[in-house]
């Protein structure tokens, strides 16, 4: 024989019931006391109504005093001054490097593959660069380099050649230092780099 299992209600469900029988027993004893307004007023869904009306009024101004309280606390934070921070930049600025003009495609490799370098003025310190070429033009080679940005171009243009430059985008400010970077370092390491690519392109 199979034993029977007993069944168990949840708690959802023993709660459900509960109010279920509280409000049904409202229906009824409040009509016996009040008369016909009162069976008006025992109505069961008017009765529901007003439990759920009062549990959410009750939440509501629970959840409006903990967010006065976070509030209050937000604004005691806020007034706090914390210590003065580094300085930081002042200001940025642009300066273009020289104009260098590139020989057709097909030439020797000392004008078909240039160089430009947009210096930063002195107490400023490059933050990045770009630069400026014709719609043949690869640019083989860009990056800050020492006080500047330094880019290399290799003309493509069978019939034309082009003009090029780099531009570089300095900061400065009481919170800036200037590049450290050796300048002969940096002169070293760009005249390096423009040989490397040219002597790919022969």
């Amino acid at each position: 024989m199979q034993r029977m299992q007993r069944y168990r209600p949840s708690t959802a469900t023993i709660a459900v019931v509960s109010l279920a029988a509280v409000v049904f027993a409202a229906s009824v004893a409040v009509p016996a006391l009040g008369g016909p307004k009162a069976l008006s007023e025992a109505n069961p869904v008017k009765i529901a109504k007003r439990l759920t009306v009062k549990r959410v009024n009750k939440t509501a101004r629970r959840a409006l005093r903990i967010a006065k309280r976070a509030d209050r606390r937000s604004r005691r934070v806020s007034a706090k001054k914390g210590p003065q921070g580094p300085p930081g930049i002042q200001s940025t600025s642009t300066v273009d490097g020289p104009t260098v003009s590139t020989c057709a495609s097909g030439g020797p490799a000392t004008c078909t593959v240039v160089s430009s370098k947009a210096e930063c003025p002195p107490g400023s310190t490059p933050t990045g660069g770009g630069f400026d070429a014709g719609i043949r033009v690869f640019v083989a080679h860009a990056r800050v380099s020492g006080n500047g940005y330094f880019a290399i171009f290799v003309e493509a243009n069978e019939f034309f050649g082009s003009e090029v430059s780099a531009q570089a985008v300095c900061a400065s400010g009481p919170g800036i230092s200037a590049a450290r970077a050796s300048r002969s370092g940096a002169k070293r390491w760009e005249r390096r780099k423009l040989a490397e690519v040219r002597a790919q392109e022969r």
